[in-house]
């Protein structure tokens, strides 16, 4: 297959020679011996056994985690006494979170159920707007 390149100053193409991708070169692949005190066999069924039964213990374990932690938000959002304010210029969710803590849970967690209460999916208090609070 020919190919042609561009010879400057006129449109005209030249002939380019073709070179070679790669080279052939002449030998063979070496091998390595293989050991012979290394062990082929597959590992020990009971010990495999015993790795994916603590595996699945873990996971269950942080399951369980995750469910306790659930029900106590549930139960602090339905328990909580609350009381509304009116959201003044400059205040955020984070910041109404500080000034009207829960007992037992975090500034974060205590935006979420504000979030929950007042059915604000995005977070976005204006000047003005009345929200409930954690009294």
């Amino acid at each position: 297959m020919k190919t042609y390149a561009m010879i400057d100053g006129n449109l005209a193409l030249a002939p380019v020679a073709e070179k070679p991708l790669f080279q052939v070169v002449e030998g063979r692949r070496a091998t390595v011996p293989a050991a012979s005190n290394v062990r082929q066999d597959n590992a020990h069924p009971a010990c495999v056994f015993a790795v994916v039964a603590i595996c699945a213990l873990m996971l269950a374990f942080g399951f369980l985690q995750l469910h306790a932690q659930q029900v106590a938000f549930d139960q602090m959002c339905e328990s909580s006494s609350r009381t509304e304010v009116v959201v003044q210029s400059g205040d955020t969710l984070w910041s109404l979170a500080q000034s009207h803590p829960l007992e037992g849970l975090s500034v974060d967690e205590t935006v979420s159920i504000i979030r929950s209460w007042n059915n604000v999916p995005e977070g976005l208090v204006y000047p003005g707007m009345e929200i409930v609070v954690p009294a």
